[in-house]
Order: C-alpha cells, then structure tokens, then sequence
C-alpha cells in the first residue's frame, strides 16, 4: 500500500508543476448503496474539498478530501457473538459508517457558455475509515437490540464517477462511489454535492 502511495504523488509531480489550481469547497448528500441483501438506505452526508491541478484546457486532475456518513437498512436474520453468547436478530441491522476518502480523479470539462460548464470525472479513491455504529434489530423489541462499534477496515480502495455544471463558480454535482476491497462497508454510494470554486 505504502508503495502505491508513493507512486501516486511520483506520477503527479509533474502534472502539477505546469497546472493551474483552484478548490472547490463542497457539502451534499449521501445513500448507501448494498445489492447484496434487502436493503434501504438511509441519508447521509458528506463534505469535503476538491483540490483541481487543470493541465490541459479540457483535462485536469484532482484530488482532495471528502468525508463520506454512510447509513444502510437491511433487512436479513443475522447471528451475532455478543457479551459472550450468540444472539441472533431477525429482522437485521441499520448501519452507520464514517469514511474518509482521498480521490485520484482525472476530469474532463467543457464549456456550455462564458460563464458554465459541464465537467465529467472518474478514477480512484484511498478511503480511511472514521469509525461508525451498527443498531442491530430483534421483533422482540428495544431490549434485544444491540449497538456495536463496526469492523470495516482501517484503508480501503474503491473507484468513483461523477459528473456536474459549475455556473459562476458553482458547482452542482453527482458522484457513484464503489468500494473494491472492504467487505464490511457498503457496496457503495451516490453523492449529490453543493459547492463553491475559489
């Protein structure tokens, strides 16, 4: 991983040695996302800031910080060793995860009129785990539920795409977000974001 790391920031030396730079600031809305059993997503949010390095006039690279509440609904009978003893919950679990992530994007963006334009993004993203809770639920009731700290894994790394229009330095966007490596977080997540260019 460390490796990985180092040969990320080596290849992008020199793309920033001749772009341009500019930050979004951005908040927005996030829903997990889970095809594995029945599952409702809760809201969630996210928030972050989107460093752009532009090095062609269509094409630039980005990275930054996004910080990414995750809730899931599912619904399937599921055992589980807790104070000792299996303890079995039928009717599942609400699930709550915190995740840094560190995206490594390359986006193309084109111009709609003087002042908008439309920018489509994909690539990679290193996520961190930020802690989280999981409430898993009995028909018995309140008494059988049971709040445990959750076990996803410290690094993880998924890909992303997304795509938005910046008008006046506003930018309204969408971005998919799917977890490659950690089986205890959710497939995924769709993003909707609100931001401002500086």
């Amino acid at each position: 991983m460390k490796k990985l790391f180092i040969a990320i920031f080596l290849i992008t030396i020199p793309i920033l040695g001749f772009a341009q730079t500019s930050v979004v600031v951005f908040a927005g809305t996030t829903n997990g996302i889970d095809h594995s059993y029945v599952s409702d997503a809760g809201v969630g949010i996210n928030a972050g800031a989107t460093i752009d390095f532009r090095f062609k006039k269509h094409w630039s690279f980005q990275t930054g910080m996004n910080y990414t509440s995750v809730f899931t609904d599912t619904n399937y009978t599921l055992i589980k060793y807790i104070d000792s003893q299996n303890v079995e919950f039928d009717e599942g679990y609400i699930s709550k995860d915190n995740v840094i992530q560190l995206p490594a994007n390359l986006c193309y963006s084109t111009n709609l009129s003087s002042n908008a334009n439309m920018q489509i993004h994909g690539g990679l993203f290193f996520g961190i785990a930020a802690g989280g809770l999981s409430l898993y639920r009995s028909s018995a009731g309140m008494s059988d539920y049971a709040v445990v700290t959750n076990s996803s894994d410290p690094v993880h790394i998924g890909t992303n795409i997304g795509a938005g229009i910046e008008i006046n330095r506003v930018y309204i966007g969408i971005e998919g977000s799917f977890n490659l490596t950690d089986p205890y977080l959710p497939q995924g997540a769709l993003k909707t974001k609100l931001g401002i260019r500086f």
